[in-house]
């Protein structure tokens, strides 16, 4: 049994979305949350995955997510074949179909070794709750300003190249 932390976006996607025929998985998500995903992927036939290892799966989501600076959060638990991308949503955006449980996990249980490994890592604690807002509006002000250059660039475009006249 392997419990597998998603924090990249494109390896999230792609481990979400690949059939696991050897592997009965359980996906972890902290609810309402954006952040790492967790799955704990099963062989058929082998051991089933225990209370601790489910509630360490989801110590694990809520310590990769945004409410890693809360108690405690709810982290949803769902199969994979629940778990669907919507259609125009950004890497990583997923939407469940069936939820299969709803636990409590606390971040400050994940083990040590971790928090270190995050500390070192120069993840900061306040970098997605703070500055995202931030991003977020600069990043439409820049859509904005594009949207404005090309629409002046096609505007040039036509005025510098009238159409042809109807030669009827």
């Amino acid at each position: 049994m392997d419990a597998v932390s998603l924090d990249n976006k494109k390896e999230s996607l792609y481990v979400h979305f690949t059939q696991h025929d050897t592997l009965m998985c359980v996906f972890f998500s902290s609810r309402g949350n954006p952040g790492a995903h967790v799955l704990i992927l099963q062989r058929r036939g082998g051991p089933e995955a225990t209370d601790e290892c489910l509630q360490l799966a989801a110590n694990l989501a809520v310590f990769y997510s945004d409410s890693r600076s809360e108690r405690k959060a709810l982290v949803t638990l769902a199969q994979p074949k629940h778990v669907v991308k919507p259609r125009g949503a950004p890497l990583g955006a997923v939407k469940l179909r069936e939820e299969w449980k709803v636990l409590t996990g606390f971040p400050d249980d994940v083990p040590e070794e971790l928090k270190q490994a995050r500390e070192e890592s120069g993840q900061l604690e306040e970098y997605r709750r703070e500055d995202k807002a931030k991003h977020r509006k600069r990043t439409r002000t820049r859509q904005r300003q594009e949207d404005k250059r090309k629409t002046k660039a096609k505007r040039d475009r036509n005025r510098d190249n009238p159409p042809d006249e109807d030669p009827y």
